[in-house]
């Protein structure tokens, strides 16, 4: 940048927000509303890139950082989280090494060398297929400019504001006079500069390549013993038998079995209960015929998933560029961003002549404050010796007792100051190098497991497992004496024990065949013999052929048809197979009409929120909800916290309490800095779940505790929202 009256060096490190934000500061929309939505806030480098002082064009030199990536749910599906960076023909890929990611921040390692100081990259996380394990954001780097040359000595400038008190440093031996100082201390974190001007609308860039393959999850637990299954299919109407005996009038049979499916899409709230991995599943509802409709009878139903996705095939060949898309809407302002990385300390100027030492003055009432004006190229007051670009304008100010407000100072040669947008400098050379900083403090280790898989009749094969190998989980902690991992102490719940499950009871029976034409009853039949104790139930294997596809029934008439093969457990191959093919195997289910809606589900959920609320030092509940009648509560709140200047940080608190025991689901602690005409205005969310110990008939109240570091405040537009659930599956 150039002043039109004094010269400026500037360094910037620019990390843009996200490609779906209209400028630099707005938040960005996610794509879902999955609770699991992967969803990228901000990225930062550990330290700026230095400049490649050989090369022709501008470059970074061939150094290693730390890209530091932040958001949330980066652990939504268990896998690895995957780094790109650049799409097309530019694109480098990195996996994080362990205890280099969690849930909330990725850390990787790049080499400057590889990115332009003139590019902008589109940054990626991805931890599986589909929109709610994807999101990106643009990226770009900014490269220091060279040190100008040193400007005339100008004027004494006016008195700065009143600087913070500085802790008392220890008292130093007398030194011999010097003639040039050490380096100051670095400045206090500088305001935020004015959104820049809106740059030129870039090329549309060429169809990216297919993201790579997520990584395969590790293998989950084998679960419980699965609920009986759902009665089976409609079988096929069997030929017409022969004309019976006539027998005397029988009673009126019961109606058989029948049953419902229902279409769960990935979206659907209801799509974690299925178990299922991804794509739309099939819920599979017994019913029985009462007062003269079908209705469900009440069991779980069964859920039919599809299957995992094959590996990515070959790369297709390029598609035409698409039309232009149409101009997003505005997107709403987003929240005042967090303080940002403490600025490189300035070059040393040269050493200035010394003044003759002034009279004591009085004690001053205000310091010196200053007033920023951008104004674009042809706009009013545009200044004249500015060529391109928008121009700041600076008025130095001071404050006016009688008026209670900041003025502008008289007009002079040196009030206002110009700030011209000059052309751009060469690189910069090296600054010198920092002194290297203190060792941080080691982390504590987090929590390991340990499995032992045991094979029936192994020593330690647990009393409670009656068949199969049964596997026992550990917990560890790291034992810093030792430097490894040691099993924590045994408990009730040290070791888990996950066995085989016992195999399942004799499938039912399947539903009645449709009504032959009516004959003579005959004669009561004796009971049957008991059968045998099966040696594992009945399974189901399912093909949808499509109309005119291989194999399509006769007796379908429209849309896909769904054949399913009965199947039985060959202990030899130790898998599945389909039972022999007769009159009743396969089993041919068409696409009918759309039955009857089925009874209205039942669900729980509650809403509480306020205008504004005071706190204190003392923690005090802002928002209180009683609730009961489910197993498990999923609870999200959210409130706004004022911060001005000098004010201490909030912290808020969401906890459950029932029976008198108070259990912790989220904290979090926010500080924002606000000035002498700034109030920050901070957004404090909380979100968390809680499974009732005492089941649906415990009470359970949920409460937002906050409280401040001293002070007194007024929080506001509070609300608490929670969803109450019978099953909570936990990844």
């Amino acid at each position: 940048m150039r002043f039109s009256r004094s010269y400026l060096v500037a360094a910037v490190l620019g990390v843009l927000l996200p490609a779906l934000a209209a400028s630099v500061g707005r938040a960005q929309t996610l794509d879902t509303s999955s609770i699991i939505q992967i969803g990228i806030s901000d990225a930062t480098l550990n330290a700026y890139c230095p400049p490649d002082e050989q090369a022709a064009q501008p470059a970074f030199g061939n150094v290693a950082r730390t890209l530091m990536i932040y958001g949330q749910n980066f652990n939504n599906s268990g896998a690895v989280p995957v780094v790109t960076v650049g799409l097309g023909a530019f694109q480098k890929t990195f996996a994080p090494a362990a205890g280099d990611w969690g849930p909330f921040q990725i850390n990787v390692p790049i080499n400057c060398a590889d990115f332009s100081p003139a590019g902008t990259y589109r940054l990626m996380v991805s931890t599986g297929r589909g929109t709610p394990y994807n999101d990106g954001i643009s990226f770009n780097f900014s490269l220091r400019g060279s040190v100008g040359p040193i400007g005339p000595k100008g004027p004494t400038g006016a008195t700065g504001f009143q600087g913070l008190k500085g802790d008392p440093g220890a008292k130093g031996d007398k030194g011999d006079k010097g003639d040039k100082g050490d380096t100051g201390p670095t400045g206090l974190q500088g305001l935020k500069g004015d959104l820049g001007a809106k740059g030129d609308k870039g090329d549309k860039g060429d169809t990216g390549l297919t993201g790579f393959q997520g990584l395969k999850g590790d293998l989950g637990a084998k679960g419980d013993k699965g609920d009986t299954g759902a009665i089976g299919l409609q079988g096929a109407k069997g030929d017409k038998g022969d004309r019976g005996a006539t027998g005397a009038s029988g009673q009126n049979g019961q109606n058989g079995s029948g049953f419902r499916k229902e279409l769960i899409n990935p979206s659907d709230a209801r799509y974690v209960l299925t178990g299922c991995e991804q794509g739309a599943a099939v819920a599979v509802y017994a019913q029985v015929f009462v007062g003269g409709a079908w209705v469900d009878d009440g069991t779980a139903p069964t859920y039919v998933c599809r299957g995992k996705d094959g590996t990515t095939g070959q790369n297709g060949r390029d598609g035409a560029p698409g039309a232009t898309g149409l101009k997003g809407d505005k997107g709403d302002k987003g929240d005042t961003g967090a303080l940002g990385l403490q600025g490189s300390p300035g070059v040393n100027g040269q050493k200035g002549d010394k003044g003759d030492k002034g009279d004591k003055g009085e004690k001053g009432q205000h310091g010196k404050g200053f007033r920023k004006v951008v104004i674009p190229p042809g706009g009013q007051g545009y200044p004249s010796d500015c060529k391109q670009g928008a121009a700041s304008v600076i008025y130095n100010q001071h404050f006016d007792d009688a008026s209670n407000a900041w003025m502008d100072d008289a007009l002079s040669d040196t009030n206002p100051s110009v700030i011209c947008r000059g052309q751009d400098g060469v690189p910069g050379s090296n600054g010198q190098k920092g002194d290297k900083g203190d060792k941080g403090e080691k982390g504590q280790h987090g929590k390991g497991i340990r499995k032992v898989v045991i094979p029936p009749g192994g020593p330690g094969y647990p009393t409670d497992c009656k068949q199969g190998a049964a596997t026992l989980i550990y917990n560890q902690h790291f034992d810093d004496a030792s430097s490894a991992w040691v099993d924590d102490t045994l408990g009730d719940t040290n070791p888990s024990v996950v066995c085989h499950g016992k195999d399942g009871a004799p499938g039912q029976s399947g539903k009645d065949g449709a009504n032959g034409p009516k004959g003579d009853h005959g004669d009561k039949g004796d009971h049957g013999d008991k059968g045998d104790h099966g040696q594992h139930g009945k399974g189901l294997r399912k093909v949808v052929i499509p109309p005119g596809g291989l194999g399509y029934p006769s007796d379908c008439k429209q849309g896909s048809a769904g054949v399913i093969y009965n199947q039985h457990f060959d202990d030899t191959l130790n898998s599945w197979v389909d039972d022999p093919l007769d009159g009743a195997n396969p089993t041919v289910v068409c696409q009918g009409k759309d039955g009857k809606d089925g009874n209205p589900g039942k669900a729980y959920g509650w809403h509480k929120k306020f205008g504004s609320a005071p706190i204190g030092s003392t923690s005090t509940a802002v928002l209180s909800q009683v609730t009961s009648g489910t197993n498990s509560y999923m609870v999200d709140a959210k409130l706004n916290a004022p911060f001005a200047k000098g004010q201490m940080q909030v912290t808020c608190v969401l906890v459950a309490v029932e029976n008198g025991v108070t259990t912790e689901i989220d904290r979090l602690d926010t500080l924002l800095l606000g000035d002498n005409t700034n109030v920050a205005k901070g957004g404090i969310a909380l979100e968390g779940v809680y499974t009732a110990a005492g089941g649906p008939s415990s009470v359970v109240t949920i409460n937002v505790n906050c409280a401040t570091g001293g002070d007194t405040r007024t929080v506001s537009n509070g609300r608490i929202s929670i969803v109450g659930v019978d099953t909570l599956i936990q990844q």
